[in-house]
């Protein structure tokens, strides 16, 4: 994958990017988010980093094309990944759960831009989404459910009390699983960003967090009792493991 993204210009792609960018422009409060992000986006144990990616995370949900738009541009997406990832770089602390779960659900909400979904393909950006932040993801969710918290009915849910509400703030697994499916199963208009989409799915299949993943949701389905507590966790596995098959669809002779 990092040879095939080596290989690409973006500045090539003109046309996929200003698609339906016309005249917009992007509010002063993530412009300025985006300077802060740039200087935080290696310090993921950081009071900053944390805040920073959750006001974007607000602003992305809204749902605006043009703050969208602005977090490509302005780099709020590659700052998000290396917050998500934990790419610290050396830092000596573990990531922040919270600011990985904001980093995830920004990301998420960008998303909705099909050529977003390209850029962090063509920016070989899902490597680290698929290998450091689902294993922290996973590990994440075993601790929650051996701790005794909630796992809540999944984080885009209307209506949160006690409890529950306080656990979609730390509930990295279920938007990343939406992220991962939503990258995997919509093809780009690109040609070397269907080749690192295929790319994704090998990884995927071969990390260690896939194997992880598939243990703890077998795990979550033991009973009954047990499947329907954690529905929403193995909806979004179940159309994980859909999308993983797609680029076979798609392309057989890739298999």
């Amino acid at each position: 994958m990092a040879a095939a993204a080596a290989s690409v210009r973006l500045e090539q792609l003109d046309w996929l990017w200003r698609a339906g960018e016309t005249g917009m422009q992007a509010s002063k409060r993530l412009s300025k988010l985006a300077h802060t992000l740039g200087e935080v986006r290696h310090q993921p144990q950081s009071d900053g980093a944390e805040a920073a990616a959750w006001e974007v995370c607000k602003l992305l949900e809204g749902g605006r094309d043009c703050e969208l738009h602005a977090a490509r541009q302005h780099g709020i997406l590659d700052s998000l990944v290396a917050l998500a990832a934990a790419e610290a770089g050396g830092w000596p602390l573990p990531p922040r759960r919270s600011t990985q779960v904001a980093s995830v659900r920004a990301l998420l909400a960008a998303c909705a831009l099909g050529c977003n979904r390209s850029y962090l393909l063509l920016r070989n950006h899902t490597a680290g989404l698929a290998t450091l932040t689902l294993a922290c993801a996973v590990e994440a969710a075993a601790h929650d459910v051996r701790a005794g918290r909630p796992t809540g009915m999944g984080f885009d849910a209307d209506v949160f009390t006690g409890a529950e509400a306080e656990a979609q703030a730390t509930n990295l697994l279920l938007p990343l699983l939406q992220l991962l499916r939503l990258l995997i199963a919509t093809p780009s208009p690109v040609e070397v960003a269907r080749r690192m989409r295929s790319d994704l799915v090998i990884l995927l299949i071969a990390s260690g967090g896939m194997h992880s993943l598939q243990e703890h949701c077998a795990a979550r389905a033991a009973t009954l009792a047990q499947a329907t507590a954690h529905g929403a966790l193995l909806r979004h596995y179940v159309g994980l493991l859909h999308a993983l098959l797609l680029p076979l669809r798609d392309d057989p002779a890739g298999a």
